[in-house]
């Protein structure tokens, strides 16, 4: 009977742990697909619109960032300060 309801312990705890992993690489890719949309963002912005990089990435690729609160969200603050 304790065999069991360890064997059942260990499956619930692993499947847990199973299930958080995978929400974690989830906001990943979450934050991902944002950087990438960003810097198309960016790319279309200096192509197109003839805008030198450092005054589009002010004007476009920041507010983008700080909208995604992602892994990515740390180092554009140092981009805001400067």
């Amino acid at each position: 009977m304790l065999n069991v309801v360890g064997g059942m312990m260990l499956v619930a705890v692993t499947t847990s742990f199973g299930f958080q992993k995978a929400q974690k690489l989830q906001q990943r890719t979450d934050a991902l697909r944002v950087f990438q949309d960003g810097l198309a963002l960016l790319q279309t912005e200096v192509s197109y619109g003839q805008t030198p990089l450092p005054t589009a990435f002010k004007k476009r690729f920041l507010s983008f960032a700080f909208t995604s609160k992602g892994i990515f969200s740390k180092y554009f603050s140092a981009f805001e300060s400067r």
